[in-house]
Order: structure tokens, then sequence, then C-alpha cells
């Protein structure tokens, strides 16, 4: 878009500064309006090339760095959202356009979640990327989320960094089961926060032995449409 851009402005120029030194003194009209239809057409084409070359620097780009880098997060002043991506699905994405618009869904079978990314690749022209398999999605908002994530030598994925944490105050002193990221088309992110409530209500409390522990933890629920149940 920039190359276009600085063609046509060249063209226009040139073509404007020879009409009035050469073209205009002779009084030839015809020629006259030859050159101002040229120069309107121009002036679309430049108009065109500065809309396109303002969607296509629209969006966020990717920035490729370290894991120790990118984990440097001071959580008194932004939080985080981790999607962990390996190395093979994180090739799918584009490298050379700005992101502009992504979700994330869950598939129907027993694969992990997908993200879908749009990327924005001019003014008439948005590239889609197939679905992208995840493994995880993590809000890094405490030192302790960070260091869990430090100890893996393995992981890799996407980071999304927020200016600020007024998240922090939101969500104090919840117990954040699942995060959902999602980017809209005017670049803001929204997050989609699943938490557990402890009830403080329940005062009969049951003792189970080690064996007996086990035995519910790995019992199948029972559901149906209006009760859910776990022996």
């Amino acid at each position: 878009p920039l190359i276009l851009l600085g063609i046509s402005l060249t063209t226009f120029i040139i073509i404007l500064i020879t009409y009035l030194q050469f073209i205009r003194p002779l009084n030839r009209y015809f020629l006259d309006n030859h050159v101002i239809r040229t120069l309107y057409i121009l002036g679309l084409l430049i108009c065109f090339s500065a809309l396109d070359f303002v969607a296509y620097h629209f969006g966020f780009s990717i920035k490729y760095i370290s894991r120790d880098q990118a984990l440097n997060i001071d959580t008194s002043k932004q939080s985080s959202i981790f999607i962990s991506i390996s190395s093979d699905e994180l090739s799918k994405m584009e490298h050379k356009y700005k992101i502009t618009q992504f979700s994330i869904q869950d598939t129907k079978s027993n694969s992990s979640p997908q993200i879908y990314i749009e990327y924005s690749a001019g003014l008439l022209d948005n590239i889609k990327s197939p679905g992208i398999n995840i493994h995880e999605i993590l809000l890094l908002n405490t030192n302790d989320s960070i260091d869990t994530i430090k100890k893996r030598e393995d992981v890799s994925g996407l980071l999304i960094n927020t200016v600020n944490n007024t998240l922090q105050q939101q969500i104090q002193g919840k117990q954040i089961t699942k995060c959902i990221p999602t980017l809209h088309r005017n670049l803001t992110l929204s997050l989609n926060l699943y938490y557990a409530i402890f009830d403080s209500s329940i005062n009969d409390l049951t003792y189970y032995t080690k064996q007996e522990l086990h035995d519910i933890l790995i019992s199948q629920a029972i559901c149906d449409n209006t009760t859910s149940n776990v022996k």
C-alpha cells in the first residue's frame, strides 16, 4: 500500500507541476480537460491508497520475544492472558499482518478448543486463519501464576498484556477457574471469567478416609435436565 501511495502521489505532483508550468499558459482547453480528468482520477487513487495504508496497519502486531522477557510482568500495574499453543500450531499464524479480531470456540469433539484469528490485509481484504488448536488459557495476574509458567520448559503460546490492572480489583478474592478472551473489531478485549464461589453457610462437615475420598473424586457425575448430583 505504501508503494502504491508513493507512486500515485509522485505522479500527481509531476502532472500538476507540468500543467501549471507548460500546458496552462498555452490556453488549450481540450488539454486542460484531459489533465483535469487525469488529476481527478489520480486524486481518487491517492485517497484510496491512503485509506488502504491505514487499514493495512490497523490492529495489533505479533512480537516474538523470549519467554523470560515475556513473563517479566509487573502484576501491580498490569495483567496478562496466556494462550498456550504448540510450536507447530503457532506456525499457522500470519506473521506479516496485524491481528484485528479473534475468538475462541470449544470444539464438539474431545479435541482442544480452537482460536480463530482475523488479520487486516488492507481496505478491501481481511485474512481469516483456520482454527488453531490451543492447550489452555491462563490468567497471569499474580506472581504465583507467572512462576507456574516459568517452571515449564517447553511452554509456548500467545501472551496478551493489558496496559493497566483494573481487572485485579474486579476479581479480587475470587478463585478463577476459566478465562476466555475475545478481541473485537474495535480492538477492545473482553474476558469471560468463570470463578468458584465458596458457600460459607455450610457448617455440616463430612469426614472421609483417603479411599472414600478417592472413590468420590473418580466417580461419574449423574446429571439430568434439572439436577446435578455427585456421589
